[in-house]
């Protein structure tokens, strides 16, 4: 036995519950910089951040990074790591790594994922980070983000808020 539900309007029953319905993408929000960012530090800096404010207590959140990397020829190699953060740069729930020899620049695409679930409706400060490799010291040269290419001056994150 197969069933048909036709519907024209979906409404809440109770005003502010909303409709929930698990797998569902409730929210979509991008954010983007119009800038390129460089760091040479071996500490985690914040280069982007945007805030978000999840819609239902208990949902997936899901943050995708789109930009262009690279990183300029040094002395000797270059590595350079990039993460998701929620909590100002203690943990990481997402990230990339990106490495160029000492003759040549590297550049290519930085997308990454990252996801937290909710566990409550207060705002978050989503940030990204990026580091030079430490205890080497033959890791040299600067690395950018959404610099170059058809992603010329264009990086940022897309956030997603899934209902479970």
């Amino acid at each position: 036995m197969t069933s048909t539900l036709y519907v024209d309007n979906l409404v809440e029953k109770t005003s502010g519950n909303g409709v929930h319905i698990p797998g569902h993408v409730i929210n979509y929000q991008k954010y983007t910089f119009s800038s390129y960012a460089t760091s040479n530090s071996t500490n985690y800096v914040l280069i982007r951040s945007g805030t978000y404010t999840p819609k239902i207590v208990g949902s997936k959140v899901l943050i995708q990074t789109y930009g262009r990397m690279s990183v300029d020829p040094g002395t000797a190699i270059s590595l350079h790591d990039m993460g998701i953060s929620i909590d100002g740069g203690s943990s990481f729930i997402g990230g990339h790594e990106i490495g160029g020899a000492a003759t040549s620049n590297y550049r290519g695409t930085a997308a990454f994922l990252g996801e937290f679930t909710s566990t409550s409706t207060n705002a978050v400060t989503i940030g990204i980070y990026m580091r030079k490799h430490s205890g080497v010291a033959a890791y040299s040269g600067n690395c950018y983000f959404g610099s170059g290419g058809v992603l010329l001056n264009s990086s940022g994150f897309i956030v997603q808020e899934i209902a479970q």
